[in-house]
């Protein structure tokens, strides 16, 4: 069992006695004193003390930080969103006010003002304002750190500049229409940490000891083993009076100990357990399980630079077409997922019904496509790997094993690749481009799922370390003229529509934009969409919570019964 993780908080009751002495003195002629009075020795009551709400978490795998502008993925993202604050974000389905309670654009959406909240301060005392607003937001935009990819890729892609016009004021000049730029700003890293502390110690030293607005403090990260928050009770939001005063994260990487710590009240909450677990905590009268839709869909990604091979189209195709998607959400899922129309998820709001099951399952045209380009000498069964996190991803694992042994149903010799969410990190940044398919996670973008594709295959893919769609370094910004050969005709052309419709402003226009980029996205199969996601959870009854889209985990949102 885990029990050696586990650190309990314990009430000391001192006991108090009192003691008299009497000292009689003088000769035998004077009167006696009466002996004093004997003072027993009391105990004080033992009262029951109410221990502080102490919120125990276990999650697959361990973070790779805990600063706030670098929390991009599971299993980072809850604490991004405890720790900091940030500007805008999107939770139980809301565009909310954060840190900025207001926004507004200018008529072409090339400039955003934000006004921004009073009486906030930081864990260290410093008072939020637009100075040290306009700071975190000019940081994350000129920021080349590997583990802030991503910021760089919304940021540095959109943001031009940041200043503060006023005490709680700040304008954001953009480099182009950004009709959509507050979805933006909610993204997984958007959380605002204490930029002057940054500049003074340096960002290695503030990693080890973040500072944010959060609902929750930093007290420690003790790797490969626990992280530790404490309650913020002097946060703005009115749920500072009920966040647990303690929260901690356990990293345990086996899911039968985490199910046996859940079940024998170790922890009170694990994320996404094998789907033959959720009968047995269902079973328990102490436990339930929750399942939250996401807005997001589980993909492949396909890259050419580690396996040449897949620059021959037909291959890509293969491999889309060799992969059963109902199989897959009835079979390893059981419900838990479903399958994507024309690529999009249920929560688009291009999403039609009535569409056809895209990508489809043709495992006959697949063999077909293989043995033509077996034939051909263009493929010769070179080793084609899907690199996979282990429990990032609900049934990620078991997903890539049955993904694999359809690829070698149709002669494809794939192998899985399963690592751990540090390794993927490491062999996906900076270019590194270490795998041949990896199983990702793009997000519907609050119903803007084409949008956000593009952003991923398209702007992102030129700005940011995270992607590997260029040819080289001599392909021109597609951001700016969608140019530049990106060694596909249907690639080309999703590249140059993409820029049209995501500059568009919000409308019927811009949707049937994305909707005609779309089939050439399609047709590219540059990635190969698999099915809509749920997140899992089991909760001990002791703790109402109320899981959230888009796989964050807000910790303000539990209480103690």
């Amino acid at each position: 069992m885990i029990s050696r993780y586990l650190k309990y908080f314990s009430l000391t009751i001192a006991l108090a006695s009192v003691m008299a002495f009497a000292v009689a003195c003088g000769d035998d002629e004077k009167e006696t004193p009466a002996p004093a009075a004997v003072v027993e020795a009391t105990v004080a009551p033992v009262v029951e003390a109410e221990a502080p709400a102490h919120l125990r978490m276990a999650q697959s795998d361990d973070t790779n930080t805990v600063y706030c502008g670098e929390t991009d993925a599971v299993p980072a993202v809850m604490f991004g969103k405890a720790l900091c604050d940030a500007h805008i974000d999107f939770i139980q389905d809301e565009l909310l006010g954060r840190l900025a309670v207001s926004w507004e654009a200018n008529a072409d959406s090339t400039e955003w003002v934000y006004q921004l909240r009073e009486g906030v301060t930081f864990h260290n005392g410093k008072p939020f304002d637009a100075v040290a607003s306009a700071a975190d937001l000019n940081y994350k935009r000129t920021s080349t750190e590997p583990q802030g990819g991503w910021n760089y890729g919304i940021y540095g892609a959109q943001l031009e500049n940041v200043e503060a016009t006023g005490p709680f004021e700040v304008t954001l000049t953009m480099k182009k229409p950004s009709p959509i730029w507050p979805l933006d700003e909610t993204w997984w890293d958007g959380g605002v940490s204490e930029q002057s502390l940054i500049d003074e110690i340096g960002l290695d030293a503030f990693r080890e000891d973040p500072v944010g607005t959060g609902p929750f403090k930093f007290i420690s990260w003790e790797r490969l083993h626990k992280v530790e928050m404490e309650a913020n009770r002097d946060w703005w939001a009115p749920e500072a009076l009920t966040t647990p005063e303690l929260v901690t994260v356990f990293t345990i990487p086996e899911s039968g100990t985490r199910l046996a710590a859940l079940l024998t009240g170790e922890i009170d909450w694990l994320i996404n357990p094998l789907i033959p677990q959720m009968e047995v905590i269902e079973a328990s009268d102490n436990h339930r399980v929750m399942v939250k839709e996401q807005y997001d869909v589980n993909m492949l990604r396909l890259n050419w630079f580690r396996q040449p091979v897949l620059k021959e189209k037909r291959l890509r195709q293969a491999i889309s077409e060799a992969i059963d998607r109902e199989s897959l959400t009835q079979d390893v899922f059981q419900g838990t997922a479903q399958v994507l129309r024309n690529h999009l998820p249920s929560t688009s709001k291009y999403y039609d019904p009535n569409d056809p099951i895209f990508p489809a399952y043709d495992p006959e045209n697949a063999k077909r496509l293989v043995a033509e380009l077996k034939a051909e000498g263009l493929y010769d069964d070179e080793p084609i790997g899907l690199m996979s996190p282990r429990g990032v991803y609900n049934e990620d694992v078991r997903a890539t094993q049955a993904i694999v042994a359809m690829l070698q149903d149709v002669g494809i010799n794939g192998v899985a690749e399963i690592v751990d969410s540090a390794i993927r990190t490491d062999r996906s940044t900076q270019r590194r481009c270490d795998w041949d398919l990896g199983l990702w996670l793009p997000v519907d973008g609050y119903g803007d799922m084409a949008g956000w594709l593009w952003h991923a295959a398209g702007r992102r893919g030129y700005d940011d370390s995270y992607w590997c769609f260029r040819e080289d370094e001599s392909v021109e910004d597609p951001g700016e003229a969608g140019t530049g050969d990106w060694g596909d005709p249907d690639l080309n052309e999703w590249m140059r529509l993409g820029p049209i419709a995501d500059a568009m402003p919000v409308g019927p226009e811009r949707d049937a934009a994305w909707l005609e980029a779309l089939k050439y996205f399609n047709d590219a199969y540059v990635h190969a969409g698999l099915y809509q996601i749920s997140f899992v959870y089991g909760v001990s009854n002791e703790w109402d919570f109320l899981p959230d889209t888009h796989e964050a985990t807000f910790t303000h949102l539990f209480t103690k019964r």
